[in-house]
């Protein structure tokens, strides 16, 4: 495993492995740019065929790489088929199991329960891949966590963020509607709202809520392997600046305020160490010298946008989000049976009785309300065994870093903002946190050779 951490972003061997991994994820991102930007015609399954195939060559540590890539640009793939690609080529190449108990049956045990809800076929055919990826997330943070490289798992994820907003970007400008967004007329990546005609057809969207979650996980995750002198900062720094760039874009107040949390929580990780309190103090400056003069000079009107967004926004009604849920735990408190078992996840809108689109914006409730008082323990006993095992099979009973912590408290705060639950793709960034929960406090002195 230890071999595994001193890997450089790619193999340094020319291998099979290494050149269907390198294909995998430049023709998947190439191919998405030809299609959504220059408007050439790429059936979906070519993505499935790709994916196939280069599953078949690749590692399980390069399969779960590629997955990383992946999880910016599922909502404009077969996602679902894709997903279940690599997962049946990490089950075959994976040669045994330890078969953690009480993860494996909680994580079944919510596969039954969810199970229990369905009454159309509709249902029944998102029930499936929701159950495939609840089953594919839990498989890697349980049993194949030794096969994640940080490094490089954490680095795709954020290009890979990068790159789907500048696609999106790409787009939206060539549509005419850039200023609009920057001016605050229409979210960015919600071409529901300005060109529906758009999304019609299987292109790269994202909602603007999302796309700020992938921004402020890249952002973390990126900031935490230069803390720790894995990655260096002429390498670090201009992913960071691109992905905070795009997140306030995405005027998403929600990833403003918790970037700022996260900067206070970096200083408070570092005061102890007078040397690399320093040195984060100076990188953060930088960060934000660079992204306020890049965004001063190129996207004038997102400041303000930004702000207007702030000043109009309902705190403490939480935009309408607290009073949906009055609605939601109103219903759900008056039948006993929901109380007990919950009203489903993916079935959650129809078994309520709410109009399409009535969203439950806040995850932890949507897992109350959905699982009701057993999927809520077992979703607990699932997330505790998993956080256990990791801490003392993956890091070796080492306690989890204070950056670790910090970036599970935030994320948990993002999602508690966030409809998840039904949208199997959002399951898949929580992966990036079980990379930076591994990654070993050691070496901290290597910070200087990197810089």
């Amino acid at each position: 495993m230890e071999n595994n951490k001193e890997r450089t972003i790619f193999n340094s061997d020319v291998s099979l492995n290494s050149i269907f991994f390198i294909f995998a994820c430049i023709s998947t991102i190439l191919l998405i740019m030809m299609r959504d930007i220059t408007g050439i015609s790429v059936n979906r399954y070519i993505f499935v065929v790709i994916s196939l195939v280069s599953a078949i060559f690749m590692n399980i540590e390069n399969c779960i790489a590629y997955l990383f890539f992946l999880m910016p640009l599922f909502n404009g793939l077969p996602g679902n088929y894709m997903r279940v690609v690599l997962l049946i080529a990490i089950l075959l190449k994976r040669k045994s199991f330890r078969f953690q108990t009480t993860a494996f049956l909680s994580c079944i045990s919510l596969c039954i329960l969810e199970f229990m809800h369905i009454q159309t076929l509709s249902n029944a055919s998102n029930y499936v891949f929701w159950a495939i990826s609840l089953i594919f997330v839990g498989l890697i943070a349980n049993e194949c966590f030794e096969y994640i490289n940080e490094k490089k798992c954490i680095l795709l994820f954020a290009i890979s963020t990068a790159l789907a907003f500048l696609v999106i970007f790409v787009v939206t400008y060539n549509m005419g509607f850039l200023d609009l967004i920057l001016y605050g007329r229409y979210r960015f990546g919600d071409f529901s709202d300005f060109a529906p005609a758009y999304i019609e057809n299987m292109h790269l969207t994202l909602d603007p809520n999302f796309l700020g979650l992938y921004c402020i996980i890249s952002v973390m995750s990126v900031y935490v392997l230069v803390a720790y002198g894995k990655v260096k900062k002429s390498i670090a720094l201009p992913v960071i600046v691109i992905d905070l760039i795009w997140g306030i874009i995405s005027l998403s107040r929600t990833f403003l305020i918790l970037c700022v949390l996260f900067v206070i929580m970096a200083i408070y990780c570092e005061r102890k160490n007078v040397k690399h309190f320093l040195y984060g103090i100076v990188f953060i400056t930088l960060t934000g010298i660079a992204l306020y003069a890049a965004v001063s000079h190129f996207f004038p009107t997102a400041i303000t946008s930004l702000q207007r967004r702030m000043n109009g926004a309902d705190m403490a009604g939480g935009n309408g989000r607290v009073e949906l849920s009055g609605i939601y735990l109103s219903r759900f408190a008056d039948n006993f049976r929901m109380w007990l078992l919950g009203s489903g996840g993916i079935t959650m809108i129809d078994n309520m009785g709410m109009p399409h689109g009535m969203n439950l914006h806040c995850t932890p409730l949507e897992i109350i309300v959905g699982g009701g008082i057993l999927g809520t323990l077992l979703t607990v006993a699932f997330i505790y065994t998993t956080l256990k095992n990791i801490r003392t099979i993956g890091r070796h009973g080492e306690k989890f870093t204070n950056y670790g912590m910090a970036m599970l408290l935030i994320i948990f705060v993002y999602y508690a903002t966030l409809p998840s639950v039904a949208n199997t793709a959002q399951y898949f960034p929580l992966l990036v946190c079980v990379s930076v929960l591994l990654i070993n406090k050691n070496s901290l002195e290597g910070e200087n050779s990197n810089g």
